[in-house]
Parts: C-alpha cells; structure tokens; sequence
C-alpha cells in the first residue's frame, strides 16, 4: 500500500524536475555548486547509481537543508532504493516547506 502512495505522491509532485535555468553568470557560486550536484543527483538516478546519487544529493543537503527539490530528490532516490520509510521523512518534509 505504500507503493500506491508513492506512485500517486510521485505523480502529484512531478519527481526528478530540472533545476531552474538561470544564467550561469548571475548565479552566486555556492548556488551553481547546489544546481550542479541536484543535477548530477538527478542523473546518477535515473542510470540506477543510486549510492552515488545518495551520497551526492545527502552532500548537498547538508548546503541546503530546507532545498524542496533536494529533499524531492532524495524522498525518490530512497524510494526507488526501497527505503520507504525514510523516503516518506523527505518527501514529507519538501511537501512542508513547498506544498505546491
């Protein structure tokens, strides 16, 4: 049943999103660094390197701790690992900072 939830949860809030395009120039390094890594994050998950990705968008929460997306990201990347439980923290967590 948890399943169900995730699958309707994934659909809802449109998962693995880019990162918003802005121009490179205007962007503060430590934001570039945040996009950057939500990027690499994205990508080693949907090429199924879930550890990597793990340990890469974990880094970069560290940055960014109240970062919807990133909490997005790693609600599925935990999910697609069978972590539920832990997925469902994330998940419910971006949900609070951005309902939307």
């Amino acid at each position: 049943h948890l399943h169900i939830f995730f699958y309707l949860l994934f659909a809802v809030q449109g998962c693995l999103l880019p990162p918003s395009t802005k121009e490179a120039s205007i962007i503060e390094e430590r934001e570039l660094k945040i996009v950057t890594a939500i990027q690499k994050g994205k990508e080693f998950t949907l090429s199924g390197r879930l550890d990597t990705a793990e340990r890469i968008l974990r880094e970069v929460n560290s940055l960014d701790p109240a970062n919807p997306i990133i909490l997005n990201d790693l609600g599925y990347n935990l999910h697609s690992q069978l972590r539920f439980r832990e997925a469902l923290e994330f998940y419910m967590r971006a949900l609070k900072i951005d309902p939307t």
